[in-house]
């Protein structure tokens, strides 16, 4: 019934239309323009973008690139599926398993910014819950999870306080990639660090100014407990707070408990779950 192509100009409206209806008013996720969407789509970096189509009328997409992932794992990986129906999603995933490299595969995988629209989950890759015809679909075709990812937001209304901690000195500077870093110094010693920005340089959106996002909170194991990464957290939301946003976004790992103990007290809450594969060889 459908056969799949290669992705063409003439698709992409039809693709827009069924990327919009699925992904407009999920968590984590601002909807590109069409143009945008378009660009997104046919970048090198999105790697190979395949089409369900019928009588060469779209039906759906997949792309299909290279990942090593946050576990070291480097596979041909699914890294979008969107469809109309079952059928048009079956056609896609089993192109893309015949496409892949010999050995297992990665759907969705455990990493940052390998996926076509990175508007989607703000770079996450993982799969939102809220496409769970997608994540049925994976697992009959064979793929388990192995990883879950949970998505917080918190509203940046008031003013966030940060405590004075005694020994230990915090700074900011913004890098040359356009994020802000915050930092925790004991002396000349490193053992902080909080980077953050907003999620415009993602989406198109208007919005995308007002909303920014966690993308790194660490702390050194000696100096755990001592409250650093709450000090470190509580700063860049005031300072996006100040830039104008009015939320802010983070991912944390489904198994991190210190972590979200951590972002539960300061507001967060959470919106969404996201869930990695693997497809054994």
């Amino acid at each position: 019934m459908y056969t799949i192509h290669e992705l063409r100009p003439a698709h992409m409206a039809a693709l827009y239309e069924l990327y919009r209806a699925q992904t407009d008013g999920l968590p984590h996720c601002l909807v590109p323009s069409a143009a945008r969407f378009a660009a997104d789509l046919t970048r090198p970096e999105a790697g190979r973008v395949l089409v369900a189509a019928v009588d060469d009328t779209a039906h759906g997409f997949a792309a299909l690139r290279q990942v090593t992932d946050d576990e070291e794992v480097t596979s041909d990986s699914i890294t979008a599926l969107f469809f109309r129906d079952a059928a048009a999603g079956a056609a896609l995933v089993a192109a893309c398993v015949a496409r892949a490299r010999p050995g297992g595969m990665l759907a969705y995988a455990q990493a940052h910014s390998n996926g076509p629209l990175l508007a989607y989950n703000a770079g996450w890759d993982g799969l939102s819950d809220r496409l769970a015809a997608q994540v049925q679909l994976l697992v009959k075709h064979g793929f388990v999870p192995y990883y879950r990812e949970l998505l917080l937001t918190c509203d940046l209304q008031t003013p966030f306080e940060t405590p004075e901690i005694e020994g230990i000195r915090l700074s900011a500077n913004r890098n040359d990639e356009g994020n802000y870093l915050q930092r925790g110094w004991i002396g000349e010693d490193r053992i902080g660090l909080c980077i953050y920005s907003t999620i415009e340089a993602l989406a198109d959106d208007p919005r995308a100014a007002r909303i920014g996002y966690i993308h790194w909170l660490w702390s050194a194991e000696q100096v755990r407990r001592r409250g650093l990464a709450r000090a470190l957290l509580l700063r860049a939301l005031e300072h996006l707070r100040t830039l104008g946003c009015e939320h802010c976004w983070l991912g944390t790992g489904a198994a991190n408990w210190s972590a979200q103990g951590l972002y539960l007290g300061l507001g967060f809450r959470v919106v969404d779950g996201t869930v990695s594969f693997r497809r054994p060889a």
